[in-house]
């Protein structure tokens, strides 16, 4: 007997582009990032201490390090551009700025701190400075596909997403492997108003690019398994299960902790090709997934289970 009705699609679920000092922040309907791995591997290079301390503790124990420091050297370029850092991190934008100020004072030639108060402006909506900032840091370093990819940012932050979209394109002219250009490319494609199919597919292409680059890359896995489940939502409603069952195991091999789509996977093995251990495998993934979401696709995930001796 069924268990629940073919291919039950819930709502979408992604994240949007925008920029964040040193990480990434989520706007509704997709995750964007900026110079993540490049800004953080150049201060791996000149800070590696601070920077650990944030993958370990998070900004708490970097913030003790940073207040823990004391005497003069707690007011080096240094502990400036790290004080801005989490004080951006934790809200605190407006004295971000006036310490990335300080450390331009001292070194004007800096490319992190140009990059940093570019990005900081742009989140205060002054992007005329923003931008200017930004183009500063490129000027200092003009072979960075880095620095034309954060340009790119904030000028989409800035509503020009026709010279966006152009220097995210310069990024990869430059340089392949710029993974967050990629990135940031792929979510300019995908999240207009009228996106066709062919701009979907090249953002998928894009997000492949940017996880064979960086594997870890959880945003970018992110948003490709949701633009998988979108083309196998499309490929459920024209008829092609073949083709649908292809995307949805691509959906959770991106993102294998996204749990409707397993439950999608269920019924199909359950329902249309009676494979009882591949059927019990993603309803088992689905209820590990959701939590206590979606209570009528557990109740038919369960009784699914139940009756096949699972």
């Amino acid at each position: 007997a069924a268990v629940a009705e073919r291919l039950a699609w819930t709502d979408w679920d992604g994240a949007g582009v925008t920029d964040e000092v040193l990480g990434r922040l989520a706007v509704p309907p997709f995750t964007a990032q900026i110079d993540n791995a490049a800004q953080r591997g150049l201060l791996r290079g000149e800070h590696a201490g601070y920077v650990d301390r944030l993958d370990a503790g998070g900004l708490a124990a970097a913030a003790e390090a940073i207040a823990s420091a004391g005497g003069e050297d707690a007011h080096s370029l240094q502990r400036i551009r790290h004080a801005s850092f989490v004080l951006s991190q934790g809200g605190r934008v407006d004295e971000a700025v006036r310490q990335l100020d300080l450390a331009l004072e001292e070194v004007p030639q800096s490319v992190t701190a140009w990059t940093m108060r570019g990005q900081a402006l742009g989140r205060l909506g002054r992007h005329d400075e923003a931008l200017e900032s930004l183009r500063r840091a490129l000027a200092l370093n003009p072979f960075s596909a880095g620095s034309l990819a954060n340009l790119g940012v904030g000028q989409q932050r800035a509503g020009r997403n026709l010279e966006a979209r152009k220097t995210f394109e310069q990024a990869l002219e430059m340089d392949p492997f710029e993974e967050m250009a990629h990135f940031n490319l792929a979510v300019m494609l995908h999240s207009g108003k009228k996106v066709s199919p062919g701009q979907v597919g090249e953002a998928v292409e894009h997000y492949r690019t940017a996880v064979q680059i960086d594997p870890t890359y959880h945003e970018a896995r992110h948003n490709l398994s949701r633009l998988y489940y979108r083309q196998a939502q499309a490929a459920a409603q024209a008829g092609a299960l073949e083709r649908g069952i292809e995307l949805l195991e691509l959906t959770v091999a991106a993102d294998p902790s996204y749990a409707f789509p397993h439950y999608n996977l269920g019924v199909i093995y359950f329902n249309d090709l009676d494979d009882r251990e591949k059927a019990a495998q993603h309803f088992r993934a689905f209820l590990d997934g959701a939590g206590t979401t979606y209570p009528k696709e557990r109740a038919a995930a369960e009784r699914a289970l139940e009756e096949m001796g699972r």
